[in-house]
């Protein structure tokens, strides 16, 4: 997870070096798609966000601000100061002092804990381990039993000897590794089928005899991306924009993706993201649409910008489209709605809140928009 190189300003250059030669002072630079090498204090920022759902679990970038005050008891996830090793900035720029390196860093402590970590035996391998003691138990306790009982029946010393050390022997159950063995083998080869791979054979036992599971989902059951899943435009109608989506919704995606700062790439055939999750869906959505955010720009281009900031709560971008100027704002609803000087406000304000009380994010069905007026006034009510 390391970022094999960093660039940092050292005797007033700016320069390229191995990550791992970094040291506590240095001034690092950052920007949109680079890996933060190490832990560092940030001494300007603008319109920097970081993604540190490897470190907190928190699957939304963080905004940080070279200008917070914290207190020094401050919670990890809280220090909007401070960006931390391993960490993707997916947004904006800034610089910082290296803190700490290595295995100092807060992803360093994290390895530091997972190496100290000892492993357990499954409760299989405790049965297992009992039962061979049992049976070591009660096959001494039979030896000698059989022994004295030979002696005092006048059998000779050494068939007597022979006889309990046979008796030991088998009493010992020598197919049962090899039994338990196969069994979880198929138990493996069952889970693989259901594409769940199973790396210690002595985990499916422990697996099946789960009743509750816990699990972080971001990014682990997920693959920690936003998707669109609905549009609503001033008509009324929700659509799913890939299924039923007129010329308003594939117009809005264009425009949209105008106003967005990720990158999508195909590098060596790997198809390459990097910035916002929200902006990237927005992008994804409307390729799938027909609308290259690359060939979008290449036709309207950027003349001007407003970034995204936590006080305005907005972004604005201003294109030369066929000639003329047109400014595209996205953001929080409250904020844009409070400038909209035209169209259906209330019935847009309706529309989000209803996006908001799905579970999905949208209306389910795709024939929403086929639905009568008074209807699907209500369902927005």
């Amino acid at each position: 997870m390391a970022a094999p190189l960093a660039r940092v300003i050292r005797d007033g250059q700016d320069q390229k070096i191995p990550a791992a030669e970094l040291v506590p002072g240095d001034l690092i630079v950052l920007e949109a798609g680079d890996f933060v090498p190490a832990d560092a204090r940030l001494v300007e920022s603008h319109s920097l966000k970081i993604s540190e759902s490897a470190l907190t679990g928190e699957s939304e970038p963080i905004e940080k601000s070279a200008d917070a005050q914290l207190e020094s008891n401050t919670p990890l996830a809280e220090r909007v100061n401070m960006v931390y090793s391993g960490c993707p900035v997916v947004y904006g720029r800034g610089k910082a002092i290296v803190t700490e390196t290595g295995m100092n860093t807060e992803m360093g402590r994290i390895a530091k804990m997972l190496d100290a970590e000892e492993e357990s035996s499954t409760p299989l391998q405790k049965k297992l381990a009992q039962l061979g003691k049992y049976l070591a138990i009660a096959a001494l306790l039979i030896c000698a039993a059989v022994f004295v009982v030979g002696l005092l029946s006048g059998m000779e010393l050494a068939r007597v000897f022979m006889l309990s050390v046979s008796l030991a022997v088998a009493a010992i159950p020598e197919g049962l590794p090899a039994i338990v063995t196969i069994v979880l083998a198929t138990g493996v080869t069952k889970m693989a089928k259901q594409n769940a791979i199973i790396r210690r054979l002595p985990v499916v036992e422990t697996l099946g005899c789960a009743s509750v599971i816990c699990s972080d989902k971001t990014g682990t059951l997920t693959q920690n991306k936003m998707t669109v899943v609905g549009a609503w435009v001033m008509e009324g109608d929700f659509f799913d924009p890939f299924v039923n989506s007129g010329e308003e919704v594939k117009r809005m995606f264009q425009l949209a993706s105008l106003c967005c700062d990720c990158k999508v790439e195909m590098i060596d055939g790997q198809r390459k993201e990097v910035g916002d999750p929200t902006e990237l869906a927005i992008v994804n959505a409307a390729e799938k649409l027909g609308y290259s955010q690359v060939d979008s720009q290449s036709t309207m281009p950027r003349i001007a910008e407003l970034p995204f900031d936590s006080d305005r709560k907005l972004m604005t971008t201003i294109h030369n489209i066929g000639g003329h100027l047109m400014a595209i704002t996205k953001g929080a609803p409250d904020q844009l709605f409070a400038r909209c000087t035209s169209g259906d406000i209330e019935s847009a304000k309706a529309a989000n809140e209803a996006m908001g009380r799905k579970p999905s994010g949208c209306w389910p069905w795709p024939f929403a928009r086929w639905m009568p007026s008074p209807i699907r006034s209500l369902l927005l009510k």
